[in-house]
């Protein structure tokens, strides 16, 4: 459902726009942590000291112009992960910071529009394996499913908004070529052995129209999969309490899940 709410609602138009991007952002406690989790190679370490922090829906800009957003304050699920990510990136170097959020939430980073932003967080995915910093774990368990994308195009029709939706129906077009690999939650069971502390989960969407609803990152937590991310349920930045397994059991509107690999190592992703 967070998903949903991310392409559909109203965005509130506030923060600090791209041209006058905000110095100190990151703080004195917010380095030490940073330079923390590069110590121990844990960008979880990150994402944790982010946890009780609000669930932060409508936080994007609703039209042009668009502005960069960048709010520690709170998170959906999805720029929980983008700035997890991105500050682990950065170390605590805040120009690198800006240019890694760039890189992940839009697909052209000389082009900050609204039309440019991922919108669909597969948009951001197969951009950053092209890049090489995310690789798909594959389980043998493995199934593929066609999209239709379209939810957000058919939403912004009759809005009146300063918006280019051709633009936006010719990336669903696009997005909407090829099949999408993920592994359904009835067999999500059998193969948790193949993920790590530090991946990314996406749940994946019943909707023809909708890839993915929800975001986070898996940890292991007393030797089970749990989740850490921005509940839109919990209206706060958690690790779960139930497991992965349980979770999905939870939530019938999700097909199954896609997980990816952050490489923090590779030294030729383009900002």
């Amino acid at each position: 459902m967070a998903f949903l709410l991310r392409l559909l609602a109203l965005f509130l138009l506030v923060n600090v726009p791209f041209q006058t991007f905000a110095q100190n952002l990151i703080n004195q406690p917010l380095k030490k942590v940073i330079q923390r989790a590069i110590d121990q190679k844990n960008p979880l370490i990150i994402g944790k000291s982010f946890i009780g922090l609000p669930y932060k829906a409508f936080a994007l800009s609703a039209e042009n112009p668009e502005k960069l957003i960048t709010d520690f304050k709170g998170f959906d699920c999805v720029t929980f992960v983008e700035n997890v990510l991105a500050l682990y990136q950065s170390q605590s170097n805040e120009a690198i910071f800006q240019k890694s959020l760039i890189n992940m939430r839009y697909q052209n980073p000389d082009s900050i529009t609204y039309e440019s932003r991922n919108h669909y967080f597969t948009s951001a995915l197969l951009k950053l394996q092209k890049q090489a910093f995310l690789q798909p774990v594959r389980t043998g368990k493995d199934a593929r499913v066609k999209k239709n994308f379209g939810v957000l195009s058919q939403f912004l029709v009759g809005k009146g908004k300063n918006i280019r939706i051709d633009l936006i129906q010719k990336t669903e077009m696009e997005l909407s070529q090829d099949s999408l690999t993920y592994i359904p939650s009835n067999a999500v069971q059998h193969v948790v052995q193949s993920f790590q502390s530090g991946d990314i989960v996406v749940f994946m969407s019943k909707k023809s129209n909708l890839d993915c609803q929800h975001v986070g990152f898996l940890t292991y937590q007393k030797g089970e999969l749990y989740i850490l991310h921005a509940s839109q349920e919990a209206k706060k930045v958690l690790v779960s309490e139930k497991t992965l397994i349980n979770y999905l059991k939870s939530h019938p509107n999700f097909l199954g899940i896609q997980v990816f690999r952050p490489n923090f190592n590779h030294e030729t992703i383009q900002f």
